[in-house]
Protein backbone atom coordinates (compact mmCIF):
# COMPACT_ATOMS: atom_id res chain seq x y z
CA UNK A 1 0.00 0.00 0.00
CA UNK A 2 1.31 3.79 -0.66
CA UNK A 3 0.10 7.20 0.51
CA UNK A 4 -0.69 10.08 -1.39
CA UNK A 5 3.28 11.18 -0.19
CA UNK A 6 4.91 8.02 -1.32
CA UNK A 7 5.14 6.25 1.93
CA UNK A 8 4.51 2.74 1.76
CA UNK A 9 3.55 0.33 4.24
CA UNK A 10 6.21 -3.08 4.77
CA UNK A 11 9.58 -3.64 6.25
CA UNK A 12 13.49 -2.35 4.96
CA UNK A 13 16.20 -3.78 6.36
CA UNK A 14 19.24 -1.58 5.99
CA UNK A 15 22.43 -3.62 7.14
CA UNK A 16 21.14 -5.31 10.79
CA UNK A 17 18.54 -2.72 11.68
CA UNK A 18 15.11 -3.16 10.51
CA UNK A 19 12.23 -0.22 9.70
CA UNK A 20 8.52 -0.77 9.37
CA UNK A 21 6.93 1.59 7.77
CA UNK A 22 3.09 2.56 7.83
CA UNK A 23 0.51 4.39 5.75
CA UNK A 24 -0.97 7.22 8.13
CA UNK A 25 -4.93 6.79 7.67
CA UNK A 26 -5.27 9.52 10.76
CA UNK A 27 -7.42 12.87 9.96
CA UNK A 28 -6.59 15.83 10.98
CA UNK A 29 -8.92 17.92 13.02
CA UNK A 30 -9.70 21.99 12.85
CA UNK A 31 -11.58 24.05 14.94
CA UNK A 32 -12.11 27.65 15.00
CA UNK A 33 -12.21 28.33 19.03
CA UNK A 34 -13.33 32.31 18.38
CA UNK A 35 -16.23 34.12 17.16
CA UNK A 36 -14.55 37.81 15.62
CA UNK A 37 -16.34 40.38 14.84
CA UNK A 38 -14.85 43.58 11.65
CA UNK A 39 -16.26 46.34 10.37
CA UNK A 40 -17.16 46.57 6.52
CA UNK A 41 -13.84 48.06 4.73
CA UNK A 42 -11.60 46.78 8.44
CA UNK A 43 -9.14 43.40 8.30
CA UNK A 44 -10.83 41.00 9.92
CA UNK A 45 -9.03 37.91 11.80
CA UNK A 46 -9.84 34.68 11.71
CA UNK A 47 -8.33 32.47 14.60
CA UNK A 48 -8.11 28.46 13.94
CA UNK A 49 -6.15 25.55 14.75
CA UNK A 50 -5.41 22.49 12.82
CA UNK A 51 -4.17 19.51 15.10
CA UNK A 52 -2.33 16.83 13.47
CA UNK A 53 -0.76 13.34 14.93
CA UNK A 54 0.24 11.89 11.93
CA UNK A 55 3.66 10.93 11.46
CA UNK A 56 4.52 13.78 8.35
CA UNK A 57 5.63 16.51 10.57
CA UNK A 58 4.52 19.93 11.92
CA UNK A 59 2.57 21.09 8.93
CA UNK A 60 -0.93 20.96 7.03
CA UNK A 61 -0.79 20.70 3.70
CA UNK A 62 -4.03 22.36 2.56
CA UNK A 63 -6.08 24.96 4.86
CA UNK A 64 -9.10 26.22 3.12
CA UNK A 65 -11.14 28.90 4.80
CA UNK A 66 -15.04 29.31 3.52
CA UNK A 67 -17.09 32.24 5.11
CA UNK A 68 -20.77 31.77 4.09
CA UNK A 69 -23.90 34.13 4.92
CA UNK A 70 -27.20 32.56 5.02
CA UNK A 71 -25.56 29.28 2.72
CA UNK A 72 -23.92 31.08 0.29
CA UNK A 73 -20.11 31.42 -0.10
CA UNK A 74 -18.84 34.48 0.16
CA UNK A 75 -14.60 34.70 0.29
CA UNK A 76 -12.41 31.64 0.19
CA UNK A 77 -8.79 31.78 1.92
CA UNK A 78 -6.41 29.30 1.09
CA UNK A 79 -3.07 28.70 2.23
CA UNK A 80 -0.29 25.45 2.57
CA UNK A 81 1.92 24.41 4.59
CA UNK A 82 0.76 26.00 7.83
CA UNK A 83 1.89 25.15 11.09
CA UNK A 84 -0.36 22.63 13.16
CA UNK A 85 -1.16 21.45 16.94
CA UNK A 86 -1.22 25.95 17.61
CA UNK A 87 -3.15 29.13 17.21
CA UNK A 88 -3.41 30.62 13.90
CA UNK A 89 -4.57 33.50 12.14
CA UNK A 90 -6.01 34.26 8.70
CA UNK A 91 -7.05 37.69 7.73
CA UNK A 92 -8.63 39.47 5.26
CA UNK A 93 -10.64 42.72 4.34
CA UNK A 94 -14.42 42.97 4.79
CA UNK A 95 -15.33 43.88 1.32
CA UNK A 96 -17.56 47.32 2.17
CA UNK A 97 -20.35 45.58 -0.12
CA UNK A 98 -21.05 42.62 2.43
CA UNK A 99 -24.11 43.09 4.39
CA UNK A 100 -24.01 43.88 8.48
CA UNK A 101 -24.95 40.93 10.23
CA UNK A 102 -23.91 37.05 10.85
CA UNK A 103 -21.53 34.91 8.72
CA UNK A 104 -19.75 31.92 9.24
CA UNK A 105 -16.61 30.94 8.79
CA UNK A 106 -15.48 27.23 8.06
CA UNK A 107 -12.05 25.73 8.34
CA UNK A 108 -10.86 22.55 5.52
CA UNK A 109 -7.88 20.78 6.00
CA UNK A 110 -5.42 18.15 4.35
CA UNK A 111 -2.59 16.53 5.80
CA UNK A 112 0.16 15.56 3.56
CA UNK A 113 -0.61 11.91 3.40
CA UNK A 114 -3.91 13.37 1.95
CA UNK A 115 -5.96 12.80 5.01
CA UNK A 116 -8.73 15.12 5.34
CA UNK A 117 -10.41 16.64 8.30
CA UNK A 118 -12.24 14.37 10.59
CA UNK A 119 -15.01 17.02 10.49
CA UNK A 120 -15.17 20.46 10.41
CA UNK A 121 -14.67 23.40 12.59
CA UNK A 122 -16.82 26.59 12.48
CA UNK A 123 -17.32 29.91 14.25
CA UNK A 124 -19.31 33.40 13.25
CA UNK A 125 -17.95 36.31 12.10
CA UNK A 126 -20.35 39.27 12.58
CA UNK A 127 -19.73 42.28 10.04
CA UNK A 128 -20.86 45.70 11.74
Amino acid sequence: AEDNAGNREGDVSLEDRSITFGIDTRKPTTSAPYATSARRGTTATLKYKVEETGAFGPKANTVTIKVYKSGVLKKTLKYTNKAVNTLQSAKFTVPGTWKIGTYVFKVYATDDAGNAQASVGSNKLVVK
